[in-house]
């Protein structure tokens, strides 16, 4: 762990105050909280892992050194990399052919009436769909990100 904060501090050249604000950001967005302390929540079954998640180094999609989850930490704004690379995804979604319905099988498929329904659910995010846990806003991280800017 002491590894990690040093990784953080050093390599990626972070301030402390900088480190324990993605480490509260990410606690949030990416529902830790929740699972930590929700009676219905699925808990922390590796806190270590958790911890170290938390003070990973953000994966910009552009390989901007000054990203910080989305977000250039010298300017406050958009990492201009990370929303040329967002804005490339969406057209290739976007560009995909939707299968038509039945996707070619003679019978569509239905559950047995006895199934539990699936726990996901798919991203409302424009073209984005992913499947996912359910969300009070219903967007996957990724989107609620980009809706924040």
């Amino acid at each position: 762990m002491n590894e990690a904060v040093a990784k953080a501090v050093v390599d990626e050249q972070r301030t402390v105050d900088q480190v324990v604000e993605r480490v509260e950001r990410r606690w949030l967005l990416w529902s830790y909280e929740n699972d930590a302390v929700a009676e219905s929540g699925r808990g922390l079954d590796r806190p270590l892992g958790v911890l170290l998640a938390l003070l990973g180094a953000s994966a910009c999609w552009g390989n901007n050194a000054r990203c910080e989850d989305g977000i250039d930490i010298d300017t406050g704004t958009e990492c201009p990399r990370c929303a040329e690379v967002r804005e490339d995804k969406a057209a290739e979604r976007a560009a995909q052919e939707i299968p038509a319905v039945g996707g070619g099988y003679s019978v569509p498929f239905q559950a047995p009436r006895d199934a539990e329904p699936s726990p996901y659910v798919h991203c409302r995010g424009s073209g984005c769909g992913v499947k996912m846990w359910p969300s009070e806003d219903g967007l996957c991280r990724e989107c609620r990100e980009y809706a924040s800017v």
